[in-house]
């Protein structure tokens, strides 16, 4: 997928990955203590949203800047900290490497 294409899907829908967490940060939410979060690919911040609540600092990255608008509007009604980047990095492969 292009990295402008992201922001094009943010752009025609709202909660393209609904409005629940993933089901591993249920199961983990009762031991997350106050801290710091990097959510990298945090879209419209569903996953971060406990910690939000939870008062931890959030510092989320994501291509869509649509997303991120959406996220801030979300985080903006808790009593977290938080910093959103707006950044298009390219994941490249990696050489496989003997290590003895």
């Amino acid at each position: 997928m292009q990295l402008n294409s992201w922001e094009e899907i943010y752009k025609e829908m709202q909660n393209i990955w609904g409005i629940e967490e993933e089901d591993l940060l249920r199961i983990y939410e009762p031991i997350i203590k106050n801290g710091k979060v990097l959510d990298l690919g945090i879209g419209e911040g569903r996953n971060s949203l406990k910690f939000a609540l939870k008062e931890c600092e959030i510092t989320g990255v994501d291509i869509s800047q649509t997303a991120l608008e959406r996220c801030h509007d979300l985080f903006s009604k808790t009593p977290c900290a938080f910093k959103l980047f707006n950044e298009k990095y390219q994941v490249s492969k990696l050489k496989k490497r003997h290590i003895p």
